[in-house]
């Protein structure tokens, strides 16, 4: 489908970047919650990644009766990575929100970050609260109520962006939240990598202070039986050589230390971040390789003891 957008106009307030590919059962909801944005100023980037269940046909009929938006039509599945940073670059609004078909925005989504980006001026993101839901039903909403990326300091940032990262997926993801196009399309987007989400927020945080709003105003869908299979999640990212995405903590914090020297940060400031990411590692390789093995350590003892075939027997009663 051509593209109908002139240079002339004016870009929007924000751009929804919706990557998708088979989502025929979610998808109109999901496009329904953003045509049906309170704020008008808008516009609908997608990037339909070779479906072949339906869903590009409904696509077809947005893009025909709604002028804002604007559908891309890829052949060949590229793998979801290559398909989200397509769909980052066609986008031209001021803000550019990532949004997967499955996801769904509240109809006053655009509205409030505008509003919160206004309160806040140079936020280069402004977030908000959502929830994330499975396949059954069951539904979690963080509960954090402090600090966020407000701070000046981009290593106050880095410090709450770290702790983001182990605190919960429900509690914080700057990757889908409004993003300022212009500091965006500066950053490497989103890597050929395992994690790279976490290697977009660092970058983000170390380039300026985020907004947030504090209420519920987006929801995702991430389906158990999907991530439970790293190999299937790999492939979706990227068919061909899906098994080089495997990421080592190793190249995570390689990754996390070459953000942190290209950025704008002094040089006590970078060696500060260095120090971060490498405590960082340290309780990201000590829980994962040796956390197992003490808790096998504990529990043979207390079998030893006598104590663990007890506590089992009470169990059972």
């Amino acid at each position: 489908m051509p593209d109908t957008h002139r240079d002339s106009d004016p870009p929007p307030r924000i751009s929804f970047g919706l990557f998708v590919r088979n989502e025929v059962e979610t998808i109109e909801t999901c496009i329904d919650s953003i045509l049906g944005q309170t704020l008008a100023d808008i516009e609908l980037v997608i990037s339909d990644n070779a479906s072949d269940d339906g869903t590009r046909e409904i696509l077809q009929k947005y893009a025909e009766r709604d002028g804002r938006v604007r559908l891309y039509c890829q052949e060949q599945n590229l793998g979801l990575i290559d398909n989200v940073n397509f769909v980052i670059r066609a986008c031209q609004g001021e803000f550019v929100r990532l949004i997967g078909g499955h996801d769904w925005l509240e109809p006053n989504y655009a509205q409030g970050c505008v509003a919160a980006a206004e309160d806040n001026p140079g936020a280069i993101v402004v977030t908000t609260d959502f929830d994330i839901r499975d396949e059954y039903g069951h539904v979690r909403i963080g509960q954090y109520q402090g600090q966020r990326l407000e701070s000046e300091s981009p290593l106050e940032r880095l410090r709450m962006m770290l702790f983001f990262f182990k605190a919960g997926d429900a509690e914080y993801d700057p990757v889908y939240s409004a993003i300022r196009r212009d500091v965006l399309m500066k950053t490497g987007l989103i890597r050929m990598m395992e994690h790279a989400d976490l290697v977009l927020s660092v970058e983000l945080s170390l380039i300026g202070h985020f907004a947030h709003v504090n209420h519920v105003l987006a929801h995702r869908l991430k389906r158990v039986a999907h991530y439970k299979n790293r190999q299937a999640v790999f492939k979706s990212y990227r068919p061909e050589q899906h098994l080089e995405l495997k990421t080592s903590a190793t190249r995570l914090l390689r990754e996390f230390s070459t953000v942190a020297w290209r950025s704008n940060m002094s040089l006590s400031e970078k060696l500060s971040a260095q120090a971060s990411f490498l405590f960082f590692y340290v309780r990201r390789v000590w829980r994962k390789r040796h956390l197992p093995f003490l808790r096998r350590t504990v529990k043979h003892g207390l079998r030893k003891l006598g104590l663990r075939r007890h506590n089992q027997a009470i169990k059972e009663k």
